[in-house]
């Protein structure tokens, strides 16, 4: 092993307030349920006991889902796995990431290796519109990260592991991608091209 990059992926804050917000709202109409409660001791006549009572259950049940959705939420969005790693070796670069596999086949390989003579091109870009538009297919879009399987622009499969706009990209001799970029990708695509592929200008 020459080098290792670690990737990791950033938490989306916007999203991450939104989903703690429905928890909390669900906690709260649940707890509701107890200042409701004392409303049906009083003595009243069976309308008004019958409507209190449709009110509690309906702060329960509301509250219940909402709390449930909010932790599901919580868990499929940022229950990642274990940040991904980007290995220069002599003549290979390789990446582990728990995001390269598909929806279709969760038994496939994690990991993607290229050696030197898979290599078309390799060159420093910036990502996101033209033939390196991403389309997700599965894993974490969101900001500069993306982590797993992508469609290009110009229809090719890419395995793609960064959180930087500007990326590592490596065609491959099949025609897929390998697209790689941490907070230092110059430094990642400098000791690529010292000891796997030149880079092209």
């Amino acid at each position: 092993m020459i080098a290792q990059f670690i990737v990791q992926p950033s938490i989306n804050v916007g999203a991450l307030i939104v989903v703690t917000g429905l928890i909390i709202l669900g906690v709260i109409l649940i707890l509701t349920r107890s200042s409701i409660k004392l409303i049906d001791e009083f003595p009243v006549g069976y309308y008004p006991k019958l409507m209190t009572n449709r009110v509690v259950y309906g702060y329960v049940v509301t509250g219940t889902m909402l709390l449930l959705f909010g932790v599901v939420i919580l868990c499929l969005t940022f229950s990642t796995p274990s940040p991904s790693k980007v290995t220069i070796y002599e003549g290979s670069i390789a990446v582990t990431s728990g995001y390269f596999f598909s929806n279709y086949d969760s038994t496939a390989d994690t990991n993607k290796m290229v050696w030197s003579d898979e290599i078309v091109t390799a060159f420093v870009s910036e990502m996101g519109s033209g033939d390196f538009k991403l389309y997700k297919k599965h894993g974490l879009d969101y900001g500069n990260t993306y982590v797993g399987l992508f469609a290009l622009g110009n229809g090719a499969t890419a395995y793609v592991t960064t959180t930087n706009s500007t990326c590592l990209i490596i065609q491959i001799n099949y025609g897929d991608y390998l697209i790689v970029g941490n907070q230092d990708t110059q430094a990642l695509a400098n000791i690529f091209a010292q000891n796997v592929h030149p880079l092209t200008p």
